[in-house]
């Protein structure tokens, strides 16, 4: 009986080396996979100020508000019978035909986001396809999402990152506002007869505060617009949008000549204002010093107004 004691004893002094060697393994697969995931989301283009996001919904619209320092998500229904600007100068629609309008036409989600933004002169960083405001409400469903289930211009790397900030907020911090409920739409016939909404010019504070970046107002960057596209209307578009994301156009410039260029934005540093720009616009950046004392320089050609 003792032997079978000592023998006993000496196997699980072998396995104990083991154990310990296969828990380090472990632990070492995870260090490395959390540095990974963490190297990977230092790349992400998404920080901690709002990321906004441009969805249909059951032929409505909507745009969702993610702000992960206030830890809520807003979201902004537009009725379908809303009647819209469509981008690449496709006329007047109805909210509920935009997306399938896009469709036909081949392009993809950016016209319907364009086509928001070109409307409510609202900032709208990514676009999705159908239905993504129920991921606010059902977190669980954030995987098919992050392994691109869900069409979006959002990568994989921003998805990640998007997952676990939309999992991070408690769902008593999701509000839904339904715009023909405010001062920003009003009930009118169309101009196809049919009674529908028409966008006021005037939006509403409790919609712009929204949109706001404290961020971007922080940075308080003086901004120079080159207008080349002989047309007043981008220079129009794009103030309007920068002012409701908290930033202040210095100066508005139409250059003699007219260029085929679309939107490039000239400025030395990086910014907050300059990433959003450039993904709300899809504008190329170069970096030089703009013209004059501004921290960053928009130019404007004929392409933008087409996109528009």
């Amino acid at each position: 009986m003792r032997r079978y004691y000592l023998k006993n004893r000496k196997t699980q002094s072998k396995s104990h080396p083991k154990k310990r060697k296969a828990k380090l393994i472990i632990a070492l697969i995870i260090f490395f996979l959390s540095l990974f995931l963490l190297f990977l989301l230092s790349k992400s283009k998404i920080t901690k100020d709002r990321i906004i996001i441009a969805s249909p919904n059951n032929s409505e619209g909507e745009i969702i508000i993610i702000d992960p320092s206030t830890k809520t998500i807003n979201i902004i229904q537009i009725p379908k019978d809303t009647q819209t600007q469509a981008a690449r100068q496709k006329g007047t629609w109805r909210m509920g035909s935009l997306w399938k309008l896009g469709e036909q036409e081949k392009y993809n989600g950016s016209f319907f986001s364009d086509s928001l933004i070109l409307t409510f002169q609202l900032p709208i960083d990514y676009w999705a396809e159908e239905g993504f405001s129920k991921l606010a409400n059902n977190p669980l469903s954030l995987t098919g999402f992050i392994f691109d289930r869900t069409k979006s211009n959002i990568n994989f790397i921003d998805r990640i990152k998007l997952s676990l900030i939309i999992f991070s907020i408690p769902k008593n911090n999701v509000t839904t506002i339904n715009l023909k409920d405010t001062d920003l739409l009003k009930s009118t016939k169309l101009i196809d007869g049919e009674n529908g909404y028409v966008v006021l010019d005037k939006i509403p504070q409790l919609l712009t505060r929204l949109f706001f970046s404290q961020f971007i107002s922080e940075e308080n960057l003086k901004i120079n617009i080159i207008n080349s596209s002989n047309s007043s209307r981008p220079m129009t578009l794009i103030a309007s949008v920068v002012q409701i994301l908290g930033a202040k156009v210095n100066s508005f410039q139409n250059s003699p000549e007219t260029t085929s260029a679309g939107c490039l934005v000239r400025s030395l540093g990086q910014s907050q204002t300059l990433n959003s720009i450039l993904q709300i616009f899809s504008c190329k950046h170069e970096a030089k010093k703009p013209e004059g004392n501004f921290d960053l320089e928009i130019n404007l050609g004929s392409e933008f107004l087409n996109q528009f």
